[in-house]
């Protein structure tokens, strides 16, 4: 058996990072108000971030309504596919795929049902709307001067953050988790 052995350090300086004095916490082991207010540390809760999701999450309904929109639209929808690179292929089946994904990813994202593996099909489907849609009909800038797949990133970003996360406590993943788990 062999044991380490370690130097004594007892008598090195020891020496402060400028960090730890510009965070340094007054005597009480708070920082001064005015830090607080400006780090908004105050916020820094489980409650918060559980809120911030749900908030993120209601946002998605957002993708819900989009699929609602192309399912009373469906011929004009398939008609436009049929005018994109992807769509050539088979515009029918694309458009299946997107009203029934926007339809069924936003209703379970919205609830937090399989939030991380409907988040994760989320972003994949926009990482390909924008990849086979977006930029080969419309270049990287679009008309505005913007980037051309920008409404596309409003769902796509969501649904990384959301794989990431997961849906927080206000969800009914954190329902049946707790269920299951209590049992």
């Amino acid at each position: 058996m062999s044991t380490l052995a370690y130097a004594d350090t007892s008598s090195m300086p020891v020496v402060q990072s400028p960090v730890s004095e510009a965070h340094a916490r007054p005597a009480e082991g708070r920082p001064s108000t005015w830090k607080r207010i400006v780090t908004m540390d105050y916020m820094n809760g489980e409650n918060f971030r559980n809120v911030g999701l749900l908030v993120l999450r209601l946002g998605t309904l957002a993708i819900f309504l989009h699929g609602w929109s192309k399912l009373h639209g469906f011929e004009g929808f398939v008609k436009f596919l049929g005018t994109a690179p992807v769509g050539e292929w088979t515009p029918l089946f694309f458009g299946v795929l997107v009203v029934t994904g926007q339809l069924l990813l936003g209703i379970a994202l919205t609830l937090g049902l399989f939030t991380r593996w409907s988040a994760l099909w989320l972003a994949c489907m926009f990482a390909f709307i924008i990849l086979a849609v977006n930029i080969p009909m419309g270049g990287l800038i679009g008309e505005s001067g913007g980037l051309s797949f920008e409404p596309a990133l409003y769902y796509f970003v969501p649904g990384v953050v959301l794989f990431f996360t997961g849906a927080g406590k206000f969800s009914l993943d954190y329902l049946l988790l707790n269920k299951k788990n209590n049992r």
